[in-house]
């Protein structure tokens, strides 16, 4: 009796264990940011495609990258290339309702 209570309580928790991945990795990492990229696309509002896990750190990185690189002058109160240089980029390609997988950003 007890080996059939042990292997009932195994399957509760498994089903368990797998319904919790189906919900996390699926539904939370594929299924959301796609639908709502969807949304988003319906309602007019474009912006770098999705990729999984990464979003859009990789551009991000490789234009602040770029930025860092550049030269500002003391003078000059314009910092946003610096520190936001993506979102001059994705404004400019994208329009003024931009929609990253990082943040959405609706000017």
């Amino acid at each position: 009796m007890a080996a059939v209570l042990l292997v009932a309580s195994a399957t509760a928790l498994l089903a368990l264990a797998a319904a919790w991945l189906w919900d996390y990795a699926v539904v939370r990492l594929l299924w959301r940011p796609r639908a709502a990229a969807g949304m988003f696309r319906a309602q007019g509002v474009r912006g770098p495609p999705y990729s999984f896990l990464r979003g859009n750190n990789h551009d991000i990185r490789r234009m602040r990258a770029e930025a860092d690189a550049l030269r500002l002058d003391v003078r000059d109160h314009n910092y946003l290339p610096r520190v936001m240089p993506h979102f001059l980029t994705w404004k400019q390609q994208y329009g003024m309702c931009v929609c990253s997988s990082i943040i959405q950003y609706i000017y």
